[in-house]
């Protein structure tokens, strides 16, 4: 017997279908809307997320869904939010897009480099060629669930950037998605393409924060990653999260035969702010790590789901994630290793480890594997834990009050993922901002 399921209802679903019925009329070329006929389809059937699915089963959607986000139009002073972000992350080192409520802004440096980089205005507009979006845009990125679908269905515009075969640039490509909310609520739906061609070498660098002074900003962002063979990416990731900011993202990697991709995870809380990382390891001998650090405090729900697919022999995977809850703040891990048949040889490890700093902050975590071939080499764990008494006491013995001890051991925790996740060059500002986030992290911030 089939059960049909009725799609979760909102302020946020009601909308979206408005905004669909709008795009329907909009005449946008075949191609386009040949790639958003099945995002469409699959909003209207199945809607959004709801308890039910195991995947959401653990992340309260209450207050994102009740809230009547409207489609963000572009923000109004563009210029101002273009001085606040370079005056957080300084001025670009090399190449950087930023997206503003869904929308692209280019500067001049960004299109002279090692990367070509370009937006679907430009491609809509025919001044600049449109071969990685055909080949590759909502190819990489399943629809699993309705944000996702509602990004593939209503993104106004994209980013794509594509480093040509062999190339290895001094600096990292930087892209910095920001959502402002002015007097309403407001969602976007920012799109990102990036490809490292054959025996290339790439790092990027990418930013999300929110300007949500008054009013709250749902962002729903997609970045597809194509590392073909050979190729070596350094993906770093960082989200700066607020009290009115939510962020439901994907990021949807696939990687060719012999080619390296590490992800470097940092998320600094948010009301809601939730990240799928789903990695194909689709050629043999393709290898990935996968590192994140979170904290969460007020009232703040921090969530990764990670997936790992080994598709071929030979592959490896490193994943370590760690996180620091405190207050009323919850945090949710999980974490699939799938090990497919034809997979032989592969060598897997997963850890989550999680640091506890009140009795209210909940911490749920779940790092499983499924494998179906025999030859391999896996393992996967989890631990949460709270400040150990007796390292406590030693500190106190030596002069150290107990609040400044409990500081310095949470930064000693967070410290050794710190180094991974944000290397130099990441940016000068990263690390100051994660101290931040800590307990006494701007009193303990120059000890190493």
């Amino acid at each position: 017997m089939t059960v049909s399921v009725s799609p979760q209802r909102s302020v946020l679903f009601d909308q979206g279908l408005a905004q669909l019925d709008a795009v329907a009329r909009s005449g946008e070329p075949a191609w386009l809307s040949e790639l958003r006929q099945p995002a469409v389809l699959r909003y209207r059937e199945q809607g959004l997320p709801h308890a039910r699915q195991e995947a959401w089963r653990v992340t309260p959607l209450g207050p994102t869904l009740a809230t009547p986000f409207g489609l963000a139009a572009p923000a109004r002073e563009q210029e101002l939010v273009l001085s606040r972000v370079q005056a957080l992350l300084g001025p670009p080192r090399g190449q950087r897009a930023v997206i503003v409520n869904g929308r692209a802004r280019l500067g001049a440096e960004s299109r002279h480099g090692p990367w070509h980089v370009g937006t679907l205005a430009d491609s809509l507009a025919g001044s600049t060629e449109r071969g990685a979006l055909c080949r590759y845009l909502g190819q990489e990125a399943p629809l699993s669930d309705g944000f996702v679908a509602l990004n593939q269905a209503l993104f106004s515009d994209a980013v794509w950037a594509v480093l040509p075969r062999g190339q290895a640039p001094a600096e990292p490509l930087e892209l910095v998605v920001v959502s402002v909310a002015d007097d309403r609520a407001v969602v976007s739906y920012p799109r990102v393409l990036l490809v490292v061609e054959q025996e290339a070498r790439a790092r990027v660098v990418e930013t999300h924060m929110a300007f949500a002074d008054g009013q709250s900003c749902l962002c729903a962002p997609v970045a597809e990653v194509v590392v073909e063979p050979g190729a070596v990416l350094d993906h770093a990731r960082i989200l700066d999260g607020s009290a009115r900011a939510h962020s439901v993202g994907l990021v949807a990697v696939r990687q060719g035969a012999g080619s390296r991709y590490g992800s470097l995870v940092t998320t600094l809380g948010g009301q809601l702010s939730r990240l799928d990382l789903r990695v194909l390891l689709e050629g043999p001998g393709a290898e990935c790590s996968l590192d994140g650090l979170y904290v969460a405090d007020g009232g703040e729900l921090v969530d990764h789901h990670t997936s790992i697919e080994h598709a071929q022999p030979r592959c490896t995977s490193l994943e370590h994630y760690r996180g620091i809850v405190s207050d009323r703040a919850r945090s949710v891990f999980d974490g699939t290793i799938v090990v497919r048949r034809d997979a032989q040889k592969t060598s897997a490890r997963q850890e989550n480890r999680n640091l506890v700093l009140s009795d209210e902050a909940t911490v749920h975590t779940k790092p499983h594997l499924e494998i179906d071939a025999d030859d391999v080499t896996c393992s996967h764990g989890a631990t949460i834990g709270q400040i150990s008494a007796d390292e406590l006491y030693y500190l106190r013995a030596r002069g150290i009050e107990p609040e400044v001890g409990r500081a310095l051991l949470t930064q000693a925790f967070a410290r050794e993922l710190m180094e991974r996740v944000l290397p130099p060059w990441v940016g000068p500002n990263a690390t100051g901002r994660v101290l931040g986030k800590l307990p006494l992290g701007d009193r303990l911030e120059g000890l190493s």
